[in-house]
């Protein structure tokens, strides 16, 4: 049996906001593999087409002296190479990402984590228990979907993908620490790819 305490400072929270943004993109990484990719080129090839057709109406409208067609013409090429640039794959990714990101923190921000202090975790043959100042619970190894690791700490992974269990390994004594690899070991290891 391995016994670890641990406290959910400033540092922990950090981590734990970090662990749950990885496995929102990592399901919606895991999404979009399922999709067909090539369809995500679509718009933009679209969008680059009317804007090439738009510009090239407008150099014929400005050519037989309809300056105000024209102006109008290069305007809609102008929002459509916007659009264009918009809807390509990774400008879209990396503005998901970042509203997603932005969400996730205002979330977290609005309802800070509840400070029960100190948490005491037991690792055991059969499972994981939980004692806190307002709770005490007992979960089976089989509760768990995966475990992983982060800088200093570990972490068990439930299946909603939330983080339950967070372990500073600096607060573990290397034997403490092999024991609770070898317990471990029961799960699969989860391979970050963020």
């Amino acid at each position: 049996m391995v016994r670890c305490t641990s406290e959910r400072g400033p540092e922990e929270q950090a981590l734990l906001r970090e662990l749950a943004l990885q496995e929102v993109f990592a399901a919606r990484q895991k999404s979009r593999r399922k999709g067909l990719t090539a369809l995500r080129w679509v718009l933009p090839v679209l969008c680059a087409g009317v804007a090439g057709f738009c510009f090239w109406y407008g150099l014929r409208m400005r050519g037989l002296g309809r300056a105000q067609m024209a102006a109008a013409f290069f305007a809609f090429c102008a929002v459509y190479v916007v659009l264009a640039l918009w809807a390509l794959p990774p400008v879209r990714d990396a503005l998901t990402k970042a509203g997603t990101r932005i969400a996730l923190r205002r979330q977290l921000r609005n309802s800070p984590p509840a400070d029960d202090g100190p948490i005491d975790y037991f690792f055991t043959e059969t499972g994981v228990e939980t004692v806190s100042a307002h709770s005490r619970t007992t979960n089976d190894w089989s509760v768990y979907r995966c475990w992983g690791e982060q800088g200093q700490y570990l972490y068990l992974r439930m299946p909603t993908g939330g983080v339950s269990v967070l372990v500073d390994r600096a607060r573990l004594s290397p034997e403490e620490e092999a024991e609770l690899r070898e317990l471990l070991e029961a799960l699969p290891k989860e391979e970050v790819s963020y």
